[in-house]
């Protein structure tokens, strides 16, 4: 009896909290953009956690670069400058950032993906944008869509 007692409550559980809702709800927008919209750089370095104590462990800096965008027809046209020294980004770690050290990530179409074409580096990722063959590939929400963006690094200032 007690089964037969706990088998009935778990059908009555199990219809009470399923959901049956299959109609009225608003069909969602499918995006077909390819766009980006935005590119920034930034530089990443490691320092120490407690200066005084070497077995404290370190911590994750991040100074983001000044970039100045042009984005129109297929082509991210770039101005990158470095800040000035400043804090923990000193002058010994300012002098360290080059174009092959940096880290690049792009504002994109909502629901959109990216990815790097051929050896372009990956976005979020320590990379070598001193190449002049700089491409990635931005995918519609939808997945019929796609775009091939050039970058290209007019300058980069110090």
């Amino acid at each position: 009896m007690k089964k037969i007692i706990i088998f009935g409550l778990s059908i009555i559980m199990m219809l009470s909290f399923s959901s049956c809702l299959e109609y009225g709800l608003d069909e969602l927008e499918t995006y077909t953009d390819t766009k980006i919209t935005a590119i920034n750089f930034e530089y990443r370095w490691m320092v120490p956690e407690n200066p005084n104590d070497p077995w404290s462990g370190e911590k994750l800096q991040v100074k983001t670069l000044t970039t100045q965008a042009e984005i129109k027809d297929g082509v991210v046209k770039c101005k990158i400058t470095v800040p000035n020294a400043s804090g923990t980004f000193n002058e010994q770690v300012r002098n360290g950032v080059t174009l092959q050290n940096i880290i690049a990530y792009l504002t994109i179409s909502p629901g959109a993906t990216v990815k790097a074409v051929g050896s372009t580096p990956a976005l979020g990722h320590k990379g070598d944008f001193s190449k002049s063959d700089l491409q990635y590939k931005v995918i519609s929400a939808d997945g019929k869509n796609q775009q091939e963006w050039q970058l290209v690094i007019e300058s980069f200032n110090k």
